[in-house]
């Protein structure tokens, strides 16, 4: 009789703690979830440790969004076109950080 090897019937979820690839490629941190893909809450590894995902920063589509949500809340007499205020406000904000990226890459900031 032959040993069998248990297979993976679902996809595991596989995220790293934040900063696993950065230094050697040893230690505890590079442990990947094994919890079921897509699932909610916190991470867990085989050793029952848990994490949270980093937070991630907003998009430039999020940030026009609060600003337009402030706008209507505080002026409601003011009218605009929401979509065309998205997404003058997300370009303009794209724009900036694109121009500030660049200035600190020439040294200029």
């Amino acid at each position: 009789m032959s040993a069998t090897v248990p297979t993976q019937t679902k996809p595991v979820c596989g995220a790293r703690r934040p900063g696993w690839d950065q230094g050697p490629a040893v230690g505890i941190n590079r442990i990947p979830c094994v919890l079921a893909d897509g699932h909610e809450g916190e991470h867990r590894n085989a050793f029952h440790q848990t994490w949270a995902d980093a937070p991630t920063a907003p998009t430039y589509e999020e940030i026009a969004n609060l600003v337009a949500d402030r706008i209507t809340t505080d002026m409601p007499a003011l009218d605009f076109d929401r979509a065309v205020f998205v997404t003058l406000v997300a370009t303009g904000l794209r724009d900036v950080d694109q121009d500030a990226l660049a200035a600190t890459e020439r040294g200029t900031r």
